[in-house]
């Protein structure tokens, strides 16, 4: 799916597997990635992508109500290669990222609000992005 800006995507809920791909242009796009656990008008989110521009893939629950403790974690990615293989697993208060087939892991406790349920990706600063192989499960909640 290719992405300039923002895309919201249908899909809602509070515990769920996102699987895919990031692709994008080397030396052309600044930013690509997913905004998590997303609020109704977009106030509060988690943010979980690659700043290409500055050759790192990063969590950042600073946009959420969230315990004390790191607001935001960072990986090397090489931004050259065009594309990265993402897994993240979201539940009620969790956020667990896998980067590069489990090369790297990210995992922060993050709360939202009833209703922060929302997905969307974002592609910003060139020609945009595609998620590829993109696939939402979600899971039951008890």
């Amino acid at each position: 799916m290719p992405v300039d800006g923002t895309k919201t995507l249908d899909h809602t809920g509070t515990a769920y597997e996102i699987r895919g791909e990031l692709r994008w242009t080397p030396g052309t796009t600044e930013n690509v990635g997913f905004q998590l656990r997303k609020a109704p008008g977009g106030t509060r989110h988690v943010d979980v992508g690659v700043y290409v521009a500055g050759g790192y893939a990063y969590v950042n629950r600073g946009g959420t109500l969230y315990p004390g403790g790191t607001r935001e974690t960072h990986t090397p990615v090489a931004a050259d290669a065009g594309k990265l293989a993402v897994r993240i697993l979201v539940d009620r208060t969790t956020v667990e990222v896998f980067l590069g087939d489990g090369r790297y892991v990210h995992t922060h406790q993050a709360f939202g609000l009833p209703g922060d349920d929302g997905v969307a990706l974002y592609a910003s600063g060139g020609a945009g992005a595609v998620f590829g192989d993109l696939e939402i499960v979600e899971y039951g909640v008890g």
